[in-house]
């Protein structure tokens, strides 16, 4: 049994390492087809999980938290305010891993105030660090907001201390005054001149802010998002409508293989990102919409197409009551959650029939796995 994780008995990350990667697929490949043989979907198996092109240090996006006393690592699991400090993590990418320790260091030396998760009192409260395949990194230390003119005075001269010895592409001050205990922030201050770093994914260039999502997994992104392509490539002509399109990852991809395309998205700061994105691109054939995707007359895009990557709690009700009342030749959904999306895909079969579906593994040694399927009318 081989341990890649120093601290595996406490943290609850990646519970499938000890397992040799293949053993890994065959796991995932065995959870997936239980649920979906259950469903009466009209495919009853899945033969196999495309893998990782990279298995270990892939991940572009590490969150570390900030306890009362200092210590900055991943959260013990089951423990949410317990910091296994040092502790980085050898899904991440190698760049974040060589950052981490540089700003570790920093918030120890700082002679800032901590976050207390119980009081909700104190400043330093996260870490986040984001890497893309170009060399690019971006480093968002999150705060409360601060008490007083004094201590934000004291935590700039800090911060820019931080940035004329660090080697970072983009550092942010993140302001985050919600008692949720989360690494997002509501108010976005650069610190050096670039705001963003960028990623470039079969030959197109993304644009990534502090708040946006984007594929954790760069080098398995590229099957997925070829996956994707293939299935729009189907129909000629097409008009295609991305929901859940955050800042235009499938939509940008998929530009030169349809006539038309809409993005819709309900985070204005991502449909910022796309449009920069569509531009950066030279595309003139997508138009990105700011609006929830339960509020699209679908009727009224004439999409032939219907790309939908929701979030890990899957389509809402409104959607597929939407989505069953329209006929569209093909709907592509994407899912990180394949229990959600065996329940979605029975709703959906009422209507749509199940022609494919695929498994790419976006996340090695994590029981998660990414689910491509194709429904026609």
């Amino acid at each position: 049994m081989r341990t890649l994780c120093p601290n595996k008995s406490v943290c609850g990350s990646c519970t499938l390492s000890d397992l040799p990667y293949q053993d890994q697929l065959n796991y995932k490949l065995n959870e997936i087809n239980n649920f979906i043989k259950n469903k009466d979907l009209g495919i009853t198996k899945i033969k196999k999980i495309i893998p990782s092109p990279q298995t270990d240090h892939y991940r572009n996006r590490m969150d570390y938290a900030i306890s009362y006393r200092g210590e900055v690592g991943l959260k013990q699991k089951g423990k949410w305010w317990k910091i296994i400090d040092g502790h980085t993590c050898f899904i991440a990418d190698s760049q974040i891993e060589k950052m981490f320790f540089t700003f570790r260091d920093w918030v120890k030396a700082s002679d800032l105030s901590f976050y207390d998760r119980r009081s909700h009192l104190g400043l330093l409260r996260y870490v986040s660090i984001r890497s893309t395949t170009l060399g690019e990194t971006m480093v968002t230390v999150v705060t409360n907001p601060p008490m007083d003119k004094k201590e934000e005075n004291k935590f700039l001269q800090k911060i820019n201390e931080l940035k004329n010895k660090s080697k970072v592409t983009s550092l942010i001050w993140g302001i985050n005054s919600s008692l949720a205990d989360t690494s997002t922030s509501e108010k976005i201050i650069p610190i050096t001149k670039r705001d963003h770093i960028i990623e470039n994914i079969n030959s197109h260039t993304y644009k990534i802010t502090p708040n946006s999502f984007f594929q954790t997994n760069p080098y398995a992104a590229k099957i997925l998002q070829d996956h994707v392509n293939t299935y729009v490539k189907e129909q000629k002509n097409n008009t295609l409508l991305d929901l859940y399109c955050g800042s235009g990852f499938f939509t940008i991809g998929a530009g030169q293989y349809a006539k038309n395309l809409i993005g819709v998205e309900t985070i204005q700061e991502a449909v910022d990102d796309a449009n920069w994105n569509k531009k950066q691109n030279n595309i003139t054939n997508i138009n990105f919409l700011h609006n929830k995707s339960e509020e699209i007359n679908l009727n009224k895009t004439k999409a032939d197409i219907i790309i939908v990557d929701p979030p890990r709690t899957g389509l809402t009700k409104n959607l597929i009551d939407n989505l069953m009342k329209t006929d569209i030749r093909q709907i592509i959904y994407i899912s990180c959650n394949y229990q959600k999306f065996a329940d979605d895909a029975y709703l959906l079969s009422q209507k749509y029939k199940m022609k494919e579906i695929r498994a790419i593994d976006m996340f090695p040694h994590t029981p998660h796995v990414e689910i491509v399927s194709l429904f026609t009318n």
